[in-house]
């Protein structure tokens, strides 16, 4: 089930870092949040549906605790899985015309001299990095382009109109790049501590907040995008839930799934040339060895592994990686902070081949090429072997795409 969040407020999700009062003058937030947020306020939607079900003595009627886990044992989520979320807008308001946008790639670079934008890849006629770096993986190289023009990272926001292109190694074109401001804004705050005895001012606790607003234009609506299974039919098609700092309100309802045939096809037929794919995360990732997906190994030749749910061997060319980020959150039942972890930014592209590309026959390509896409495509790149792992959560999702 595909749902479209739209804010109702303005909205606040504050990244990983501390905050503390006294300490820290100004908050950061995020757009769009967090996967790990999203989640929570499903699970919370789920539950105040079926209150009665929570508070009383039959806690596991209607399947609660097989969906959203028990507080007993908080590391232990349910069957709710989601995919996202993504920034979108409802076009026409009813829900039918649903317009996505993804995060800048990492290995779409701008021009700045002039708004040219260019695809940057492994430059396997270059040194490789252990050449020319003190970095200690082999078989890796630098990440470029043939172009003499002055680049720089693009902040700009990847429609889901531009994927075929994108994903097949083809030129941008500007009109299919949005500028973020136009979907929608940072709003600064301030506020101040108060006193929890006397609710007055206390010296010292000024502090700057920044409010998410959507930019909503004639019948167009900002919000966010994201797809809900294993809830069993517990979440409502519709309805309200609680978003981000201060629980500030939001409506959902059931949108119209993707189709994925025509971006499938143009990308199995981009590999079939090259015998190469690239993974672009639309959700950060953590992944257990730091910067590179769990089914890599450090080998001799280079990062090399199987794909996950298959026996085919790949090796990792190159990364277009962006700074870690700090993912958190809040234990209410222990209540604590959760443990800070580092996570891969939304936007970074992995660059693979297959290792034995050239051993297979046309037929054996063609079948290895679906099964990267069967298990891969759309799915988290995070290891889906352990089920309490941040997949579920819809970190990791990735889409793939030839080079």
């Amino acid at each position: 089930m595909r749902l479209f969040i739209r804010p109702l407020d303005t909205q606040f999700y504050r990244d990983g870092r501390p905050f503390e009062a006294g300490i820290e003058a100004e908050a950061l937030s995020t757009f769009p949040p967090y996967p790990r947020t999203i989640y929570g306020a499903l699970r919370a939607c789920i539950l105040s549906h079926h209150l009665s079900h929570v508070w009383g003595t039959n806690w596991t009627d209607k399947g609660l605790k097989t969906v959203v886990g028990t507080p007993s044992t908080p590391s232990s989520l349910g069957s709710l899985t989601i995919r996202g979320p993504m920034v979108a807008r409802d076009l026409t308001g009813d829900g039918t015309n649903i317009q996505i946008f993804y995060p800048a790639p990492r290995d779409l670079a701008k021009s700045k001299d002039t708004d040219t934008y260019i695809l940057v890849s492994p430059r396997m006629d270059q040194a490789p990095l252990t050449k020319i770096s003190d970095l200690t993986y082999s078989g890796l190289y630098p990440c470029g382009s043939e172009t003499t023009l002055r680049l720089e990272e693009s902040e700009r926001l990847l429609s889901h109109d531009y994927l075929v292109p994108y994903l097949t190694g083809q030129p941008p074109q500007l009109p299919k790049i949005h500028n973020p401001i136009h979907i929608y804004q940072m709003e600064p705050r301030i506020g101040i501590g108060l006193s929890r005895l006397r609710r007055t001012i206390e010296i010292g606790l000024l502090y700057a907040v920044p409010y998410v607003r959507m930019q909503d234009e004639s019948q167009a609506q900002g919000g966010l995008v994201v797809e809900v299974a294993g809830d069993d039919g517990l979440l409502p098609e519709s309805g309200f839930l609680r978003l981000g700092g201060d629980s500030r309100p939001a409506e959902y309802k059931k949108v119209g799934n993707i189709d994925w045939d025509p971006v499938l096809n143009a990308v199995r037929a981009k590999i079939m040339e090259t015998g190469r794919f690239k993974a672009y995360l639309i959700t950060p990732s953590i992944f257990n060895k730091g910067w590179f997906p769990d089914f890599l190994s450090v080998q001799t030749n280079g990062l090399i592994g199987n794909l996950p749910g298959t026996t085919l061997k790949v090796q990792l060319l190159g990364a277009c990686v962006g700074r870690a980020i700090p993912i958190g959150g809040f234990d209410l039942v222990a209540g604590h902070p959760k443990p800070i972890q580092k996570a891969v930014p939304a936007g970074s592209v992995y660059f693979f081949k297959f290792q034995d590309w050239r051993a297979w026959d046309g037929a054996t390509r063609r079948g290895n090429v679906d099964q990267l896409l069967d298990n891969l495509f759309y799915q988290s790149l995070t290891d889906r072997t352990n089920p309490q792992r941040s997949w579920k959560e819809g970190f990791g999702l990735n889409l793939i795409g030839g080079w």
